[in-house]
């Protein structure tokens, strides 16, 4: 019957595999209807609240929504729960994607900019403990299950899951003791299944002390788990989950059966386990099952029943390739080839494994357990003919001596040319992969140069662009002066004049910017000093006398903040030049820029006649229109005060 069994196994996955799908047909259409009757903020909510994985399939089918969404929404306001939803959609597919660096950098950005409750902070630092834990870094995992704790029992959404908990931190860094102080602790985890606590407890804990090799205090665990399963009633809710611990139980009661040398024990158990694995879509510790009980009949020299449960679990990693595309099977075979003696066989594996490695440290620890694995197979078979000769000793001791001799000069010659061997192909092997890198290492020269030459080029472009830019803009000025002098009427005069001003500006940006060496950004106190003095230089002859104080502290920022802050100022101080003073009045403008935290603040006063703030806010000109929309453009807060004159605060984020 054994050996009809992994066709029995594959008939079980495939078989839950295809249920599943049925099912998740079902609630994809029903969530697609949902989808397309929901409003635009319900539509986002949805599937940022649904795991990926559950929508992937119907995914293709909402992307163009969503991006439509994204577009006229996320990337035209600072509404933070907007951003916050569509930022979980994209943080959900990187983790499914197991883009875990990818993740936890949106996290971390999502976490400072868009989390407006304690719920997404909380969300945040439970994605990122997952994805800590998924690069093997239990250090910081650690760091943010402690905001966890202190937040968790304060949060609003209760069906917001707690992630990992604190033993299974503690045992992804080693600290098997302290994982086994804290499980006692989470006495009611899972927190979902609370009728199953005391089998997990119990289970959880004699994992812990398998990882300690403290075998017997492992299994004693593992029988109070049993004992309280045994107590808990089966329904047709509750015997998935019954058989599925009762598997667990013995997979790991099987691991330490198997490490402390009873592998016939083992056997049962693990097969036990596989079952319920497969019967429960834990497919993951299903493989790993089926890897205990290769190695098991490996230690017994069983290759037929390797062989067996080999074919299996090869058949299982072709069923989902997503899933398991580790290199173990690799090892496993050579293990097994080297026990029937095909040692091409086992060559070609070992090699494989070794391979699929990528640091060269990685290939010389490779390399090194085979000759280990070699050097055991070889002492196994001394120890063989060890016990032989004992048997045969005691009949004709001197022939038993005489093959014993022979056995050891055989034994020793062919250990001495398997380790020639291999040293010749790990010597082979080094020169192929020095003469690989020595190559990879000429195109990776020859893309820099020409990478180098190729920015010097954008450079020189990025100047020219610059140049011209302000050399065009520059003859708009001249073709306005040119009209303004053709023009009668004041009022067309005037809007030219301040067009022309407004042109000025954006011209000068330009030019700061291929004046300087660098081409994407200037210095913010030079900026405002020149635009300054160029707007004084077209005011005609007035008392008005204007004073610079910027203490900025050599802040640089680029095009796109320079243009809008340049017409901000100038539309600022012309209209100062325009209605403060009127009558040849004289009076001061001062113009202060300084730098508070990360905050820019600009302040421009006169001590002019002043205006009512009320009565221009519900008749702006289409100077006061243009201020305000410039500056809600660079996101910044604009202040008008009428104290001895008008008072302009504009405060603007560095970060």
């Amino acid at each position: 019957m054994k050996k009809y069994t992994k066709y029995l196994y594959f008939v079980i996955i495939v078989t839950f595999v295809g249920c599943n799908f049925l099912f998740s047909q079902i609630n994809h259409e029903k969530f697609y209807e949902a989808f397309q009757k929901a409003n635009t903020k319900d539509k986002v909510k949805m599937v940022a609240n649904e795991q990926y994985e559950n929508i992937k399939i119907i995914f293709p089918l909402i992307s163009d929504t969503l991006e439509n969404i994204k577009k006229n929404i996320y990337l035209k306001t600072n509404y933070k729960e907007a951003r916050f939803y569509f930022d979980k959609i994209d943080i959900n597919i990187d983790a499914y994607h197991k883009n875990y660096a990818k993740a936890i950098s949106k996290l971390l950005k999502t976490l400072s900019e868009n989390c407006s409750t304690l719920d997404d902070s909380l969300w945040c630092y439970i994605n990122l403990k997952n994805c800590y834990l998924e690069i093997k870094d239990g250090i910081k995992a650690i760091d943010m299950n402690r905001f966890i704790e202190q937040n968790y029992n304060n949060r609003q959404d209760k069906s917001l899951e707690y992630g990992e908990a604190k033993s299974k931190l503690y045992s992804s860094i080693g600290m098997y003791r302290e994982s086994i102080i804290e499980r006692k602790k989470e006495k009611t985890w899972p927190r979902n299944l609370p009728m199953f606590a005391d089998v997990s407890l119990n289970n959880d804990v004699g994992h812990f002390y398998n990882k300690l090799n403290k075998f017997d205090s492992a299994a004693h665990y593992f029988l109070l788990a049993k004992t309280a399963l045994k107590k808990i009633q089966t329904t047709p809710q509750t015997e998935k989950t019954i058989k599925f611990y009762y598997g667990l139980i013995g997979g790991n009661l099987a691991y330490s059966k198997f490490y402390s040398g009873n592998y016939s024990e083992a056997i049962p158990l693990l097969e036990a386990d596989v079952e319920a694995n497969n019967a429960s879509k834990e497919y993951r510790s299903a493989y790993n099952a089926y890897l205990m009980l290769i190695k098991t009949y490996l230690k017994l020299n069983s290759s037929q029943k390797a062989k067996i449960y080999l074919d299996t679990l090869q058949a299982f990693q072709k069923r989902f390739p997503d899933m398991f595309c580790d290199s173990k099977i690799n090892l496993i075979y050579g293990e097994y080839y080297n026990l029937i003696k095909d040692y091409k066989q086992a060559s070609q594996h070992f090699n494989q494994y070794i391979q699929s490695n990528d640091s060269v440290l990685s290939i010389e620890k490779e390399r090194h357990f085979i000759n280990q694995s070699v050097a055991y197979n070889v002492q196994n078979k001394e120890l063989e003919l060890r016990q032989k000769n004992i048997i045969l000793a005691n009949a004709k001791l001197e022939e038993s001596k005489q093959k014993t001799y022979r056995a050891y000069t055989i034994t020793g010659i062919i250990l001495l040319i398997a380790i020639i061997i291999l040293l010749v192909l790990n010597n082979q092997y080094s020169k192929k992969r020095e003469k690989e890198l020595a190559q990879i290492n000429k195109q990776i020269q020859s893309q820099n140069i020409i990478i180098e030459q190729s920015l010097k080029e954008k450079e020189i472009l990025l100047k020219e662009i610059h140049h011209r830019v302000k050399n065009n803009l520059q003859i708009i000025t001249s073709m306005l002066s040119l009209q303004i002098g053709k023009t009668s009427s004041e009022e067309s005069s005037f809007i030219l004049n301040e067009a022309k001003q407004r042109i000025a500006s954006i011209a000068l940006t330009h030019q700061m910017l291929y004046q300087k060496g660098n081409l994407s950004s200037l210095q913010l106190d030079d900026f405002i000093s020149k635009l300054v003095l160029q707007i004084e230089s077209t005011i005609p002859q007035n008392n008005v006398t204007i004073s610079l104080n910027l203490q900025s502290n050599n802040t640089s920022i680029n095009i796109d903040t320079a243009i809008p802050l340049g017409l901000i100022i100038n539309e600022i101080i012309t209209n100062c030049f325009k209605h403060a003073f009127p009558n040849n009045r004289t009076g001061n403008i001062n113009v202060s820029l300084i730098k508070e935290l990360n905050q820019l603040v600009l302040t421009i006063k006169d001590d002019g006649i002043g205006f009512n703030v009320e009565n221009a806010s519900q008749n702006k000109s289409l100077g006061l229109e243009l201020i305000e929309i410039l500056a809600e453009q660079l996101n910044a807060s604009l202040k008008t005060i009428n104290e001895n004159g008008t008072k302009y605060i504009l405060t603007l984020n560095t970060n």
